[in-house]
């Protein structure tokens, strides 16, 4: 079994997994916003009325200070009138992804690079919220037969992109923005790239062993952490989409993976659990998100597929039409995990083989990453 018909094999069977995870939130009572602790501090400028020291056109002794204490000489300093503080909602949703207006409407939690929000109205109508504001949105996916409820979309503001999920339910609407960040990738070889790029996470599915259950008893305020995580994520840089496909530990430290490690992962003869890094290198032209949404449907929007045969195809075909890298017979890999929730760390592959042409150029790739979608 080669790499790339592991990764098949592995969305196949966490697109049942995923869609579990679509029916909760769809129907899942809204959550408490993130709010900002310190939101009463930010404030907009008073409307109207005069402050000493600034001034009023017309009013020649306004701005003279020393005018102002001759009014009244038993003032003390002057205090500028106390300012409207904003929504805290609104704050936090403005730090988070600048140009997305309508707290109100979309009752925002943010978390690292990701927003959550619900409406009790229809996903068609929090769409509209979110066309409101600053960001283009470009709808990839949405629902078009009976029983179909997700939409899926990619949103643009200058050279920033993020990725949109919603899915509709009998209480309303769900969903999530996840945003990209700088984030520096170095390769050589294959292709060569230095210097800052993006990095957008765009799934990121936990996986439990026989120790740690999502569902299962614990006896902890803290939520229970998966034995491993399922990383697509994206990167694009110097006008090219690198696609990142990645079991990821979730245990805080340095693990290394030899390449007879990886040839067992591959093969499937070390039952699961090896840490491994695989790259997919997309075109120059179209767009690196739309395909790989494209692609990746069975995680994304799982409720509306029609069999397994089409969960597979669309992610078959990504694979078999693009430069695929993984192990090879001089391969190795170093995966640091620093963070655990959400879980971030970086990656570097070296001599990574085109699964399709091994007799051409390897692929050593640098790389940080987080999984928070």
């Amino acid at each position: 079994m080669t790499a790339r018909h592991r990764l098949v094999g592995t969305v196949a069977a966490l697109a049942v997994a995923a869609a579990v995870t679509a029916v909760t939130a769809a129907s899942a009572l809204p959550g408490t916003a993130v709010t900002n602790p310190d939101a009463s501090a930010i404030a907009a400028p008073a409307m109207g009325g005069s402050v000493a020291g600034v001034g009023n056109p017309g009013d020649p002794s306004a701005g003279d200070p020393s005018t102002a204490a001759a009014a009244n000489p038993t003032a003390g300093p002057a205090v500028p009138a106390a300012l409207p503080s904003l929504d805290p909602d609104e704050v936090a949703l403005q730090s988070a992804m600048p140009g997305i207006y309508g707290a109100d409407d979309l009752h925002p939690a943010v978390s690292g690079s990701g927003i959550s929000v619900w409406s009790q109205h229809s996903c068609l109508d929090l769409l509209g919220v979110l066309r409101a504001g600053q960001w283009s949105i470009d709808v990839v996916h949405q629902p078009a037969k009976k029983g179909q409820r997700t939409w899926v979309a990619t949103m643009a503001k200058g050279g920033d992109r993020a990725l949109l999920t919603l899915n509709g339910g009998p209480g309303g609407c769900s969903g999530h923005l996840e945003h990209d960040q700088v984030a520096r990738a170095t390769a050589s070889g294959a292709i060569e790239t230095r210097g800052d790029g993006r990095f957008l996470s765009v799934i990121c599915q936990p996986q439990w062993d026989d120790t740690s259950s999502s569902t299962g008893s614990n006896t902890t305020s803290a939520p229970p952490i998966p034995s491993e995580e399922f990383l697509i994520g994206l990167y694009t840089a110097g006008g090219r989409g690198i696609l990142v496909e990645a079991e990821l530990p979730t245990k805080p430290g340095t693990y290394h993976v030899s390449a007879t490690q990886l040839a067992q992962a591959d093969s499937g003869d070390n039952g699961g659990g090896t840490p491994s890094v695989g790259i997919t290198l997309l075109p120059t032209t179209g767009d690196p998100l739309a395909l790989t949404i494209k692609a990746f449907g069975p995680l994304l929007y799982p409720l509306d597929l029609t069999g397994a045969q089409d969960d597979q195809s669309s992610m078959a075909e990504l694979l078999a039409a693009y430069p695929t890298f993984g192990g090879g017979p001089k391969s190795a890999e170093t995966i640091r995990i620093t963070q655990s929730s959400p879980l971030t760390g970086t990656f570097t592959a070296t001599a990574l083989t085109d699964q399709s042409h091994p007799d051409r150029p390897t692929l050593d790739i640098s790389a940080p990453f987080t999984c928070d979608a």
